[in-house]
């Protein structure tokens, strides 16, 4: 014990006891100082990697944004076709120009559904690396996005692109010139030509109750329907790339 020591050996005990005390108080300082450094350099990276990932999810979104308007003015071509087709059934004693329906039917036979480019975001997240996002909202609104992108495309392929390929396409293609109707959807206007063995039904000289003229108008009035749903929804996703860019603008530059 300290105190049976004789003073001059209790001082130097003291003094080496404080030594002590001291050299494991500066140990434990710079074990703290190293870790702070250590978790300051990983936030650094982590802000880095945010920041690459960040800028690339932007222009991968750009780039969406294009595709979307490029998307959402064909559609809104074949919807006017429809529209035009509609007004030419609805005079049956008129003269038609059927060129010009051809021409409209050439507009139908093409259906883009929405497929935009995920890459960027499917590759942070099947690499866990979405928690870079510092930003809860900025993250959700981000993962909402390519969410809904998933779910269009699986009601597209339920819905407008299953009643195209299964029941519209099939109709036109019985009821009408289908190699008319192929050179109007490749663009060639020189389409009077036309092979006499294949079916054609003047529709637009039918009467309104006629079941193949009602059968028409179902399948019409059913694209037309699909193709407007699905516009709407590339609009919708426009509004939102508008949005997160917003926000990951903002994000970027207080970084």
């Amino acid at each position: 014990m300290v105190e049976n020591l004789p003073d001059w050996q209790a001082g130097k005990f003291s003094r080496y006891l404080l030594y002590a005390v001291g050299e494991i108080v500066l140990v434990v300082i710079g074990i703290l100082i190293a870790l702070q450094v250590n978790n300051w350099n990983e936030v650094r990276k982590e802000r880095h990697q945010e920041k690459k990932h960040l800028v690339s999810l932007h222009e991968e979104l750009e780039q969406n944004a294009k595709i979307l308007s490029w998307l959402s003015e064909s559609i809104e071509r074949s919807m006017g076709a429809v529209n035009y087709i509609f007004g030419a059934l609805s005079r049956p004693n008129e003269l038609q120009n059927i060129d010009s329906i051809y021409n409209a039917l050439g507009k139908t036979v093409t259906l883009y559904n929405t497929i935009l480019s995920t890459n960027v975001y499917a590759e942070m997240e099947s690499s866990g690396k979405l928690h870079l996002i510092r930003t809860d909202s900025l993250r959700e609104a981000i993962t909402s996005f390519y969410a809904r992108i998933y779910r269009i495309n699986q009601i597209e392929n339920m819905g407008s692109l299953h009643h195209w390929k299964s029941f519209y396409l099939p109709f036109i293609n019985k009821h009408f010139d289908a190699y008319r109707v192929t050179k109007a959807s490749a663009g060639d206007l020189d389409i009077g030509m036309t092979d006499p063995q294949l079916p054609q039904v003047p529709f637009w000289s039918l009467d309104r109750s006629n079941p193949l003229k009602v059968q028409l108008v179902n399948e019409l009035g059913t694209y037309y329907s699909g193709c407007w749903w699905v516009r709407q929804e590339q609009m919708s996703l426009i509004d939102r790339i508008k949005k997160i860019n917003s926000m990951i603008t903002l994000q970027l530059e207080e970084s």
